[in-house]
């Protein structure tokens, strides 16, 4: 909750102590300021102006009224645990960034052009201090996408995990609300995980009945330029879609962890890339019936079977075994009438 207050400008002064602003009067509890000594990123729901809070107080341009100078103080009286939190919602018609707090280690940046001007969108760019995960790190965020609003959330750059300290893991956690009508494409660049890496995410959506969604989730083997090849030693990632009346529609969990009898890469063999993808609602349907389409035609031209008379069929060695196609995917549908998809993909290339 944000709450502000007025305080007048008795007289300026040369001297730059007293030009500073004072703090109201109404003080925070001690662990409310502890609390708020990360800077706090807020844009103005109607100037689109960003403001850092630094122990919750910012000033914001002096404003003149009835000759008087003020000068605005946002005190910010509670926030909770979330590394970052984003709310979308329509004003004056337009899909707009109303709230956007995050702190370390996590960054949003929210620019104002992007793409066709006529387009009625928002994307937001998740970003980490030093351009990656570090071990231990947990980050929680949540976003909310109003009635009628479309956004996109994404990456500057692939999710570098570094390095595991001992058994640390780093955690990743998104919780999602799509209102009525509403549209939000999950966009991420891959997750790239170093030697010995530990990772885990999890995803949870809550939509309507109406909602459309897309939802990108990949990872490749490391860094392979370097050497690595599923060297690290845990990723797990986890989503889940439910319905408004929290009835669950998708629940889907991967899991690699290197194992005492095999290694992952001994598991994912040649395949450098592995990713899901998620298409769910209206505006979704022709998007999500033309991969169903491609999908068929590409695997079901890789696994054909030898014949005399086709020329079109999987690769054979010597020794009379197919080989692995460098491209396998799956496409199923579910929910209700076959209104969303999960597609599947492997792929030798990283590029």
């Amino acid at each position: 909750m944000l709450s502000r207050a007025k305080v007048p400008l008795k007289h300026k002064s040369s001297d730059p102590q007293s030009q500073r602003c004072q703090e109201p009067k109404t003080s925070l509890p001690v662990s409310a300021r502890s609390a708020l000594s990360s800077p706090i990123l807020k844009l103005d729901k109607y100037s689109q102006t960003s403001f850092f809070y630094i122990r919750g107080f910012k000033l914001s341009p002096r404003r003149k009224r009835g000759g008087k100078e003020f000068v605005c103080v946002c005190v910010c009286l509670c926030v909770g645990m979330e590394t970052g939190i984003v709310v979308v919602e329509k004003v004056c018609g337009k899909s707009t960034v109303t709230r956007c707090f995050s702190k370390y280690p996590l960054k949003f940046i929210v620019p104002n052009k992007v793409g066709c001007s006529k387009t009625d969108s928002v994307w937001i760019y998740s970003l980490t201090y030093g351009g990656g995960i570090v071990s231990g790190d947990s980050i929680s965020c949540k976003l909310t996408v109003g009635d009628g609003c479309t956004a996109a959330l994404t990456t500057q750059a692939s999710t570098k995990v570094y390095k595991a300290v001992g058994s640390k893991c780093s955690e990743q956690f998104l919780e999602v609300r799509i209102g009525s009508n509403a549209l939000l494409a999950v966009i991420p660049d891959p997750v790239t995980c170093f030697a010995t890496a530990r990772y885990s995410q999890k995803q949870v959506f809550r939509v309507a009945s109406d909602s459309s969604l897309v939802i990108v989730d990949w990872i490749t083997s490391g860094r392979f330029a370097s050497g690595e090849k599923w060297d690290f030693g845990l990723y797990k990632s986890t989503n889940q879609i439910f319905l408004e009346d929290d009835q669950p529609l998708f629940l889907d969990s991967v899991l690699l962890e290197a194992g005492s009898i095999t290694s992952i890469a001994e598991r994912m063999q040649d395949y450098q890339v592995i990713a899901m993808i998620i298409f769910l609602g209206p505006k979704l349907k022709p998007i999500q019936d033309e991969i169903q389409d491609d999908v068929k035609r590409m695997m079901s031209d890789s696994f054909r079977v030898p014949s005399s008379t086709s020329q079109n069929y999987m690769k054979v060695n010597s020794g009379l075994a197919p080989e692995k196609p460098p491209f396998i995917a799956s496409c199923s549908a579910f929910g209700p009438k076959d209104s969303s998809a999960k597609t599947s993909a492997a792929e030798f290339d990283t590029l």
